[in-house]
């Protein structure tokens, strides 16, 4: 092969390349100005609402599906918005409370769970959804860049953001599932009798749940509690931390070390495990972890209660 061939060839892989930047950044465009205005479904239209309310609220709720389907937030408050969702731990709930610009009075609720307090494994990856605003809030970018959970290709070919979400987007622009302007992030779970009967059949299963002896606090998680401390004082926000309850809570090891845990570092942090130890009716639950549409709705009334003796 002679030289001007080689060189050929370079200018060919050149103009390909040049061809697939352009054409990433028009696809990013595309996508932003669409998603820009899709405030309904998982994908991104939540993140978008939040984003667009969170300076206003009074009160915000932070977690996993066990906060977005337990806690509804008028109970606490008119003015509030729950933002649990599957799956969520600690490093997506602290950098989307990060992204709150305001220095107002807000009362922010998070559910945290001793199994990823705890865990050796917990390495904050529930924070890569969030890399579909990677190019375009500094915060997030800032979060996402302290991890190993941005993509190499990510800086180069920016809408690999929308991978596996272009569906959803999509269907969510052109024909949303809810009113956004009606909706508090609030997703109850409405059981019937069929599936009240499974889960009654489900509690006569052997229990192989084991109790740890030793805890040791999961650094990561750590330092997200340690941001989130500094957070409350700079920009005065009270923070309220809390479990979710359970339908049988057969280890009490994990809850006397996250008291403790809570206790030594000073945080204001409720154990809810056992909240219907003494009134734990079958009608309350959809599973051992999430409560029914009923459940909740007492859920979110014990909680105001504490929230009341907190103010």
């Amino acid at each position: 092969m002679n030289i001007n061939n080689v060189k050929h060839i370079l200018k060919a892989i050149a103009l390909v390349c040049l061809i697939c930047f352009i054409t990433d950044k028009i696809i990013f465009f595309i996508f932003n100005k669409v998603s820009d205005n899709v405030y309904t479904g998982q994908a991104v239209g939540k993140l978008n609402h939040y984003l667009k309310v969170k300076e206003t609220k009074k009160l915000l709720i932070f977690g996993s599906s066990k906060a977005n389907h337990n806690i509804d937030p008028k109970i606490l408050d008119e003015n509030s918005f729950n933002m649990g969702l599957d799956g969520r731990s600690i490093a997506y709930v602290t950098t989307l409370i990060k992204t709150i610009e305001n220095n107002e009075d807000q009362t922010i609720l998070i559910q945290i769970e001793s199994e990823d307090i705890f865990s050796k494994n917990y390495d904050g990856d529930d924070i890569s959804p969030l890399a579909i605003k990677y190019h375009r809030n500094a915060i997030i970018k800032k979060e996402l860049d302290k991890t190993n959970y941005v993509n190499p290709f990510h800086h180069i070919f920016w809408s690999i953001a929308y991978n596996y979400k272009t569906i959803g987007i999509i269907l969510n622009y052109m024909k949303p599932k809810y009113d956004y302007n009606t909706y508090n992030g609030y997703d109850p779970l409405y059981i019937d009798e069929n599936q009240e009967m499974i889960f009654y059949k489900t509690l006569s299963l052997k229990n192989d749940e084991t109790c740890q002896d030793s805890f040791h606090i999961n650094k990561i998680y750590y330092n997200y509690i340690l941001d989130l401390k500094k957070i409350a004082k700079e920009k005065n926000k009270k923070l309220f931390f809390f479990t979710s309850p359970l339908y049988n809570d057969f280890c009490k090891n994990d809850n006397k070390e996250l008291s403790k845990f809570a206790n030594e570092n000073n945080i204001y942090f409720i154990d809810f495990t056992d909240a219907f130890v003494d009134n734990n009716s079958i009608s309350y639950w959809k599973d051992k972890t999430h409560l029914s549409n009923i459940g909740a709705e007492l859920f979110s009334t014990k909680i105001k209660e504490q929230l009341i003796k907190y103010y």
